[in-house]
């Protein structure tokens, strides 16, 4: 699930700053950290070596005299110090001589981060000499008390670590502040501004230019977005005013427009479409063009438009049948095209119902007498022409016979 905080760019920037400053100090610390145990294993060694050489001569003294008392205050003197766990005084045959030790409880946590940290931190031995001969009177071993000495190590590196974590926050945080002064608040006021200006459907845009960013990349980016603003508005504009011209013209055109998708069902028509089939526009929509044609009509300009290749226009004259059941013949001129993927076809009918009652009243007047209605001899010429015709291809021989009636 997404935080809302990190919907807005700013929370995003300042997550990831956050993130980022914490993973440096992490890693700094660690380095720091690193160093000064390296550091603390030098100064303990330094250390521990002081406090042998600050009781030599006395151990030597009682070492040579075999001065239990000297030689064991010796050894409390050692105890003295809160690093040692442990400090002995052997002779010269290894038998110890004065002893001291300390009991402590340590964690495991301190213990093991001693065997990582300090293992060359144990124990610490000075040969006890005799002052102008090589003799070997005996040595003083220390034990030191490692976990104690890694646990102050890691109090004074973690507040070390705290500080440096919370001084890199800090630090992050005003960073991520100054960024969004400088930047995302601008770009937030830029994005308000282009989304009220889009839903308002204004043509132009105000000025969005930030304040102190007319020279950088800001202001550049506020300029280009005023250019392809007004160039999409430019374009909405003339594609608004081309749709409602082509809905008008398809609106008041005087023949009937079907549009049909390649599955043979209306997905547009116009005015004349409702008059020509005597049907409204929305149970025309969605109809099939089969409910329109005879059955004989329709299985042949269905095979006639399967077959129709893309691009060709073609003009043909079939019967539209009306819903009260009246045959209307029609003149159709359609074309079938293919418009991204998708065939569509565009019929433009024509009722030719006048026509074609020209037609018939021209051929009465050519063939009939106007007074009795009986054929004439241009329609007896016409008959023996097309009687010939027909004769003359299939090679028959015919006869033509007058009877003529005296009156």
């Amino acid at each position: 699930m997404q935080f809302a905080f990190t919907r807005s760019l700013f929370g995003k920037q300042a997550i990831a700053t956050f993130l980022v400053a914490v993973i440096l100090s992490l890693i700094v610390s660690a380095l720091t950290f690193y160093s000064n145990v390296i550091s603390s294993r030098e100064a303990i060694s330094q250390e521990f070596n002081a406090l042998l050489a600050v009781v030599e001569k006395p151990a030597v003294q009682a070492a040579f005299r075999i001065d239990e008392v000297l030689a064991q205050q010796q050894i409390n003197g050692l105890m003295q110090s809160k690093y040692v766990l442990k400090a002995e005084m052997l002779d010269e045959n290894g038998n110890i001589f004065a002893s001291s030790s300390r009991s402590v409880q340590h964690s495991v946590f301190y213990i093991e981060m001693a065997n990582w940290l300090l293992p060359q931190i144990d124990q610490f031995e000075l040969v006890l000499r005799y002052e102008d001969r090589n003799v070997i009177l005996g040595k003083i071993i220390l034990t030191a008390d490692r976990e104690f000495l890694i646990e102050e190590v890691l109090e004074q590196n973690v507040l070390l670590l705290i500080g440096s974590l919370v001084k890199d926050i800090l630090l992050a945080s005003l960073i991520s502040l100054f960024f969004y002064y400088l930047v995302t608040r601008p770009l937030k006021n830029l994005t308000v501004t282009l989304s009220e200006s889009s839903r308002k459907s204004i043509n132009s845009l105000p000025v969005i230019t930030p304040a102190g960013h007319e020279n950088d990349e800001l202001g550049e980016l506020s300029r280009v977005f005023s250019r392809i603003f007004q160039k999409l508005s430019d374009t909405h504009t003339a594609l608004e005013y081309n749709i409602v011209h082509t809905q008008a013209i398809i609106a008041h055109a005087g023949d009937a427009i079907f549009l049909v998708g390649e599955d043979g069902k209306i997905c547009l028509v116009n005015k004349a479409s409702e008059r020509l089939l005597d049907r409204k526009e929305d149970k025309l929509l969605g109809c099939y063009m089969e409910e329109f044609h005879t059955a004989q009509g329709w299985e042949y300009f269905n095979d006639l438009l399967v077959s129709l290749a893309l691009d060709q226009p073609l003009t043909l004259e079939t019967h539209y049948l009306s819903d009260n059941g009246i045959k209307i013949p029609v003149e159709i001129r359609l074309i079938k095209y293919n418009l991204q993927h998708k065939v569509e076809v565009l019929l433009l009918v024509r009722d030719i119902s006048a026509r074609k009652e020209a037609e018939d009243r021209i051929n009465r007047l050519a063939f009939y007498d106007p007074l009795t209605q009986l054929p004439n001899r241009r329609y007896l010429l016409d008959r023996l022409d097309s009687f010939s015709r027909s004769n003359k291809q299939e090679k028959n021989r015919c006869f033509i016979i007058f009877r003529f009636r005296s009156i």
